[in-house]
């Protein structure tokens, strides 16, 4: 880690890949990896990141998304804030149109998961203009995630927009709310803006809250809970879906119960 940790000794992928593992190997432990005290790997991670805005900020360097997305989500994973220039920067060049137009729907949903989890636990305070979210937000986006990603990056975004669009103790919303609701109903319907049928809204909630974990299946009540969405198909696929998981799980205890 140290060479990596040297001005100009690594690229991007480099710098991504650490900070996943890091947080990787610290998994529920927050700021704690084994060897290393708590301030040791802060530091760690704001060097790391300071690097990392240093080659996106750089027009001459060709970064991927997926390297910017890791990085975020290794920070978000471990709760720690690198600067406030670093994130902005990060995320200001994954919102520009190489990135966001070559990023996996996976990258787009963690790359917003983390940046929502950063302001809400750790004190982020985003300085980026309107644009900046417009593009990340835009009807293009959330319509690659609907039609190509899993319903657990369905259940990331929708608890992200909710996130940024409601206060953070005396920080004031990052989106409007009508921007949030307008990109949540979107996602929920299939990633059609406009002219959904009923049938096809149905279709896509159900196949969202059928191949959902239990943490999407939260993810997506709480987003909804935010957002005041009361969508009453919705409601009934997630009291469904709660009550299959229930009847299986009683019926495991059963089997379980006759075989001993």
């Amino acid at each position: 880690m140290q060479q990596v940790q040297q001005p100009g000794a690594a690229t991007s992928q480099d710098l991504a890949n650490v900070v996943y593992a890091l947080a990787a190997v610290a998994g529920g432990n927050i700021n704690e990896l084994p060897g290393l005290s708590s301030d040791e790997v802060v530091t760690a991670l704001e060097q790391l990141c300071s690097q990392m805005h240093v080659l996106v900020t750089n027009p001459n360097i060709d970064i991927s998304a997926q390297d910017v997305s890791n990085t975020l989500w290794g920070c978000a994973k471990l709760r720690i804030k690198p600067s406030d220039t670093a994130i902005n920067g990060m995320l200001q060049a994954f919102a520009g149109r190489r990135m966001r137009e070559a990023a996996t729907p996976q990258a787009l949903a963690n790359t917003l998961y983390a940046v929502s989890e950063l302001r809400l636990r750790c004190g982020w305070q985003p300085q980026l203009r309107e644009q900046v979210w417009q593009q990340l937000l835009s009807e293009e986006q959330l319509a690659r995630i609907a039609e190509r990603g899993t319903a657990q990056n369905a259940a990331n975004v929708l608890l992200a927009v909710a996130r940024l669009s409601t206060a953070a103790g005396a920080a004031s919303p990052v989106i409007s709310k009508e921007l949030a609701r307008r990109r949540a109903v979107q996602l929920l319907e299939g990633g059609r803006a406009q002219g959904v049928t009923l049938a096809h809204a149905q279709g896509v909630t159900n196949m969202w809250v059928r191949d959902a974990t239990a943490a999407g299946i939260q993810q997506i009540a709480l987003a909804c809970a935010k957002l005041q969405l009361r969508d009453e198909q919705l409601l009934a696929s997630l009291v469904q879906w709660c009550s299959q998981q229930l009847g299986e799980q009683q019926q495991g205890r059963g089997q379980r119960g006759w075989n001993r």
